[in-house]
């Protein structure tokens, strides 16, 4: 079975306080985009994963194993599967590649196990994995998550089709842990989602309409209204910590392509958004000059989903 591992982007993040349980309240506006890996799980005698990239870790520490077997004692089943993982997704660039492979691990065992992928059992497995897991799991491509970000409030309608940029310094890392210390030490003011969020509510669908230019200008309209509500209050956090990230978001910010940019969680990703896909495309070319990584993609409908079939569970 093949499973498409969609990366996300923050459209809006609120980092809070560290509480007494040691985590940081966490509200968040993901996005699913188009850009993400691909995830194959075939049987096996045992189970075991493997990467199409070196990611330096032994296998039992991969979220994906560990979301096998989590899997496993949550319903009592033996996964004796072959993963594999074709990346594309940088790690440690924010786009919450390994949890959104560790959701796609899930949603195909779900899938061969006859158990809805929306079941409430599952979401409590992904959220035990880590808090950015679930969102990818959420009916749609957009949704309000609380709580230390693991938990989703609200499933939203999805901008689909809005393009942006993805930029990072290569060969940079973003350390999860060392931006949260960082924004302890110099703590930035949370910022009110509610416009995003009402404005996601009410979002009307591009591809309902059957005339192309129609369609195309929505998706515009929806990106100029988006870039106006971006924030992402660990930015300045990421920035001290690799200082990289932020020459990568001022060149973004200074070109005449971007409607918006900012940084994608904790980093080392920026994204731009665009109002076309020539205009990201050529964004990314730019980036690209400048000797960063960069990728043009669009925002997706929808998180994991099964390729070259369709899913037989919805419930």
């Amino acid at each position: 079975m093949e499973i498409f591992s969609p990366g996300k982007v923050n459209l809006a993040l609120n980092v809070g306080p560290k509480q007494p349980d040691g985590y940081h309240r966490v509200d968040s506006i993901f996005h699913t985009i188009e850009l993400g890996d691909i995830v194959t799980l075939e049987l096996a005698e045992t189970l075991s994963v493997t990467c199409s990239v070196d990611l330096g870790i032994a296998q039992e520490d991969n979220l994906m194993f560990k979301a096998a077997r989590a899997f496993d004692a949550a319903f009592n089943t033996q996964s004796n599967v072959a993963i594999h993982v074709e990346k594309s997704l940088i790690a440690g660039g924010g786009l919450g590649g390994g949890s959104s492979n560790a959701a796609a691990v899930l949603y195909a065992l779900a899938l061969a196990n006859n158990i809805g992928v929306h079941d409430k059992r599952l979401l409590e497995v992904a959220a035990q994995l880590g808090s950015d897991v679930p969102v990818f799991l959420a009916p749609t491509g957009a949704s309000l998550m609380t709580r230390r970000g693991e938990h989703i409030e609200e499933a939203l309608p999805a901008a689909a089709g809005v393009s942006i940029v993805i930029a990072w310094p290569v060969g940079a890392h973003s350390e999860t842990g060392a931006v949260y210390q960082a924004f302890d030490e110099h703590p930035v003011a949370r910022k009110s989602m509610d416009s995003l969020r009402d404005y996601l509510r009410l979002l009307p669908s591009a591809h309902n309409s059957a005339n192309f230019t129609v369609a195309e200008n929505l998706i515009s309209t929806q990106a100029h209204i988006l870039a106006g509500e971006l924030y992402n209050n660990l930015s300045e956090a990421a920035i001290r910590v690799t200082p990289e990230v932020g020459d990568v978001l001022l060149f973004l910010l200074a070109q005449p392509q971007t409607l918006g940019a900012t940084v994608s969680g904790s980093g080392a990703c920026s994204f731009a958004l665009c109002s076309t896909y020539d205009e990201a495309f050529e964004l990314a070319n730019q980036c690209q000059l400048q000797g960063w990584g960069a990728r043009a993609t669009r925002l997706r409908a929808r998180g994991v989903s099964k390729i070259n079939g369709v899913d037989s569970i919805h419930e």
